[in-house]
């Protein structure tokens, strides 16, 4: 990071951020570490940054757990575009998620989630991107996040009581919950649903619980995964 002589208390207190997560959460080498030192004295542009620091956020979760919510304040707060996949392959196909299932099937709606997924990598640098909350649980889709060296991965953990809370408002517009009459019912189903998937998520290299915390106070934390 750069512009270390600034007077800004923000960005000082950013910089302290990221280079106490190098030394103490990341076991920065010395290289990093000396670089960052670097840019302070000599108050580095921070379009000189190393394009390598600069990598995508690719979170994760259930339906309900925030992904468009966290990752529309992180961008707006980074200055990154944000991404939402599903939204992605909408335009893309010019047609609805929904329809795509009813239409050709979940195997054809997975192979064409895959393929938009390699091609938002591949064309959006320092993105913050939201995936559909299958898409790390077909094919090999999570060790392919992980091992996309351009970008971490986060799964934002929810309580399935929670969850339940915050979608039985909105189920009428999800077709997966519509069916369900109760806050009870979408309880369970989503607890039987999660257990399927939590072995897929709890892959991502990064955790974040959001249950009681804000957006905001997620929004500081995720700082930390961008390093």
């Amino acid at each position: 990071l750069a512009g270390a002589r600034t007077q800004d208390p923000l960005l000082k207190r950013e910089m302290l951020y990221q280079l106490s997560y190098q030394v103490f959460f990341k076991s920065a080498n010395i290289i990093s570490i000396i670089y960052f030192l670097a840019s302070i004295v000599i108050n580095l542009n921070p379009t000189e940054i190393p394009s390598h620091r600069m990598k995508s956020l690719i979170l994760m979760g259930y339906m309900g757990c925030g992904k468009s919510a966290l990752g529309k304040q992180l961008a707006q707060a980074s200055k990154r575009s944000f991404v939402d996949l599903d939204q992605y392959i909408e335009q893309h196909e010019n047609t609805s998620i929904s329809k795509l299932f009813e239409s050709k099937g979940e195997l054809y709606f997975r192979k064409k989630e895959r393929f938009y997924l390699e091609k938002l990598l591949s064309s959006h640098d320092s993105a913050i991107i939201a995936l559909g909350g299958g898409t790390p649980c077909y094919f090999d889709n999570i060790d392919f996040l992980n091992q996309n060296k351009s970008g971490v991965t986060c799964y934002l953990k929810t309580t399935p009581k929670i969850l339940a809370k915050r979608l039985f408002k909105e189920k009428d517009h999800r077709p997966m919950i519509a069916h369900l009459n109760s806050q009870q019912d979408l309880e369970e189903f989503i607890a039987k649903h999660l257990f399927e998937r939590i072995p897929y998520y709890t892959k991502a290299q990064h955790h974040l619980s959001t249950d009681e915390a804000s957006v905001e106070e997620l929004s500081q934390k995720v700082h930390f995964f961008l390093i």
